[in-house]
């Protein structure tokens, strides 16, 4: 979506720094040279330690040994790289760039060449996805009449019952886990508010046969043979919108400002890897890795050289 690739480069432009890193996956090698070293550079007293108020304490270690950094450079420098979170911050700092660039030469080791991620191995245990949903918000009685109906032709309904003495904010989170994880060919996603206050389980009845692995994904199932038989790409961005916070769709259902939520599982990590190596871009805000990043931890700077 433009607007939030240009409203990252203005804040670029009046700020002159990056604070948030793209979340970025790689593949360490058989040895796991980079997770070894990574593991015995964290066993020791980091560089700063801080508690930002409501979020758990950051620790930091600075790297500046060149034999360390020639390891992970050795290693990387190979190394499929996948960007898991970030694609419109990548977007937009190669934007600025391209505008610093017409207005005057950039030397090769400023850092406005240069943008700050947090790489992450595929084999950490704490890295995990979910699920992006997507609000239905503004759209059309009959907009939403014809959605419904979308639905109802091509998926299979069923009605689930959530704990009655849960908050909707904990339904909700609770019926993402009833969903489970995806399986085969199997096409499922959840509805929340098809009726009033209800949760309802969408089985798609026969997917189309998938001519590849992005065609496959669930996510793009959902925007390619229920929501664009309805409504076009342009339309559906200005009444569809993805979020991934339990509390806020909840909220937004429940006071009648959103008229439904598809509650979406998350992409599989196997999945996702063979999307992205063949160079093909899920639907906006698909992946949902965690933990991410807090934004300002570390700080790029613009008038620096690397």
């Amino acid at each position: 979506r433009s607007e939030w690739v240009a409203d990252r480069v203005r804040l670029m432009g009046a700020a002159q720094s990056n604070y948030s890193p793209l979340l970025v996956i790689y593949r360490d090698d058989l040895r796991s040279s980079v997770t070894n070293l990574i593991r015995a550079i964290a066993g020791g007293e980091p560089t700063v330690v801080f508690e930002p108020p409501d979020m758990p304490q950051l620790r930091l270690w600075r790297v500046t040994d060149p034999g360390t950094i020639n390891v992970i450079q050795s290693v990387l420098r190979d190394s499929e790289i996948f960007i898991a979170d970030g694609h419109h911050r990548y977007e937009a700092a190669l934007r600025y760039r391209s505008a610093v660039r017409s207005e005057r030469e950039v030397r090769f080791d400023e850092s406005v060449n240069f943008r700050m991620m947090l790489l992450v191995s595929f084999d950490e245990p704490g890295l995990i996805t979910r699920g992006y949903h997507r609000l239905v918000e503004s759209a059309t009685d009959n907009e939403f009449a014809e959605l419904i109906k979308s639905i109802e032709l091509t998926c299979h309904i069923e009605e689930w019952d959530p704990p009655h003495a849960a908050t909707a904010t904990d339904r909700i989170e609770r019926f993402a886990i009833e969903l489970g994880e995806r399986k085969g060919d199997e096409v499922v996603f959840g509805l929340y508010g098809k009726e009033r206050g209800k949760f309802h389980i969408a089985t798609m009845k026969s997917p189309p046969q998938a001519e590849n692995a992005l065609e496959h994904s669930e996510y793009s199932y959902l925007h390619s043979h229920v929501i664009r038989p309805v409504v076009d790409q342009e339309r559906e961005e200005q009444i569809i919108s993805p979020h991934h916070d339990p509390e806020l769709i909840a909220r937004r259902v429940d006071d009648g400002s959103a008229r439904m939520a598809f509650i979406m599982r998350p992409v599989p990590l196997d999945e996702f890897v063979s999307i992205v190596t063949r160079g093909w871009r899920l639907p906006a805000k698909t992946t949902n890795f965690f933990p991410k990043p807090p934004a300002g931890a570390v700080i790029q700077q613009f008038g620096e050289t690397l």
